[in-house]
């Protein structure tokens, strides 16, 4: 009847496209409705938009519009709801009694996790945690309990809530029993603080590293300028289920633990990071930061990390993003793995270079050694300086000697044969050679010719010599 012109329909327009409503829901304060003139029916025609009245109950719905204006607008859901005065409010919440105290699972026994129901009060503005070391039921001076919350949560806070910290700044240790309750406050500031439900627990070392390094840190962390006034952070994390996120510090000084730095900020699935002055007032181009990023699980951060420099922006503009990806590129190769393989290949190759020189100088030996043999019988395992080996005679044994009585006996021997004949043949007679006379003349011509000379030339044996 009246479209989107908040003049007129006393709407409030919001220009979203998308919603995450189950972590980031809208939540607004709306001023203004529709009234109109008291009558037995609800004309939207004659109603006018005017201030919300106390005490008048009141209708409310959401339309949803695409970019081509289209809309439904009936069968829509509606909310009704009741405005309270609350500046003349006296009436408190009612008080909370169901609520739970118990041990935090895997720790080191310094801290309890505390939840409870929310309140069914509309005009609730927040909720306010009491803890002690002694059993109370009252917050109120002089009642014997604490008096000042050890937390205060707003109306829609996350729980469990833990507890490390009770009243009088004492911290929870292994066996201390701890008691605490909750009190509903709403915008007036109304509550009920007497008579309060209270839960008590103690805490147990279940022998946990409360500092967190057992979770394995993230890799390949990077921080450098965008837009000249922020830092994004990048990294790489390890998705082993273990890891549910990652805290982002910051400092203008080196640390290596993050209780020495600023948490300014968490992703759970993300791995980087924008950080602005929205986020962190104090940042600014012109200084030396020092950024970490800390992986957290679901029972404690990992407090040990390594920070890394962001020098302010005109100083890390020298460095050209050339020289920049060169260096990464280097610093990437230097791998265990890498200089492994390029140690052993160094090795195959001296070795095949001592085997190529040995085969080679074997073979040019064998050539020369060839070539000395043939032309002056150099044995083959004798260098130019070496001398030849000189044969020493063996000893000869000096035959026996024999003794005068063999030797008669011998020689009678001998002589007996000589004499005899025992086949009766006649004996060989040598022929005697003729004798002629010499011709002297025939002598003296072939004695008074010439030997011929070799025609052979022998002047190779003087230059080998």
């Amino acid at each position: 009847a009246f479209g989107d012109d908040p003049d007129k329909c006393g709407c409030l327009k919001i220009d979203k496209q998308w919603i995450d409503e189950d972590k980031n829901p809208i939540e607004l304060t709306v001023s203004t409705a529709l009234y109109s003139p008291p009558t037995n029916m609800m004309d939207l025609t004659m109603s006018s938009p005017q201030l919300i009245k106390p005490d008048i109950e009141l209708f409310v719905t959401v339309t949803v519009h695409d970019i081509k204006g289209n809309v439904h607008l009936t069968n829509l859901p509606e909310a009704a709801v009741t405005p309270i005065n609350n500046i003349a409010d006296t009436q408190p919440p009612a008080r909370l009694v169901e609520m739970e105290l118990s041990d935090r699972p895997n720790d080191d026994g310094t801290g309890l996790l505390f939840t409870f129901d929310l309140s069914d009060a509309s005009d609730v503005g927040s909720y306010e945690i009491y803890a002690a070391s002694n059993p109370f039921t009252s917050v109120v001076a002089g009642g014997g309990g604490p008096t000042t919350p050890i937390a205060i949560l707003d109306r829609n806070p996350e729980l469990p809530y833990l507890i490390e910290i009770v009243a009088g700044d004492m911290p929870v240790v292994t066996g201390l029993e701890v008691w605490a309750t909750v009190v509903a406050r709403d915008t007036a500031g109304n509550a009920y603080l007497d008579d309060l439900t209270v839960v008590s627990s103690q805490s147990v070392d279940d022998g946990f590293d409360d500092s967190g390094d057992y979770i394995t840190p993230i890799e390949d962390l990077r921080a450098e300028w965008f837009d000249q006034d922020e830092i994004l952070v990048s990294w790489s994390g390890v998705n082993n289920g273990e890891i549910r996120g990652y805290k982002i510090y910051i400092s203008d000084e080196n640390f290596d633990d993050i209780d020495s730095a600023i948490e300014i900020g968490e992703v759970l699935a993300s791995t980087n990071y924008l950080i602005s002055e929205e986020i962190f007032s104090d940042l600014d181009n012109q200084t030396t930061w020092y950024v970490a990023v800390s992986p957290f699980d679901d029972y404690t951060t990992r407090s040990s990390v390594v920070a890394l420099e962001v020098l302010p922006d005109d100083v890390a503009a020298v460095e050209t993003p050339e020289d920049s990806n060169e260096n990464s590129d280097f610093s990437s190769l230097l791998t265990t793995t890498n200089i492994l393989a390029a140690g052993l290949l160094l090795v195959v190759l001296f070795l095949l270079l001592t085997i190529v020189r040995s085969r080679g100088n074997q073979r040019m030996r064998d050539k020369s050694w060839e070539l000395q043999e043939a032309t002056w019988g150099i044995q083959d395992d004798l260098g130019w300086d070496d001398a030849a080996p000189v044969s020493v005679a063996p000893q000869v044994a000096a035959p026996p000697q024999i003794t005068p009585q063999v030797q008669d006996d011998i020689y009678s021997a001998a002589q007996r044969i000589d004499n005899s004949n025992p086949y009766q043949r006649d004996l060989y007679q040598q022929q005697q050679p003729v004798l002629q006379s010499q011709n002297s003349a025939l002598l003296n011509e072939l004695n008074n010719e010439q030997t011929p000379k070799p025609k052979i030339d022998t002047s190779f044996l003087d230059d080998l010599l």
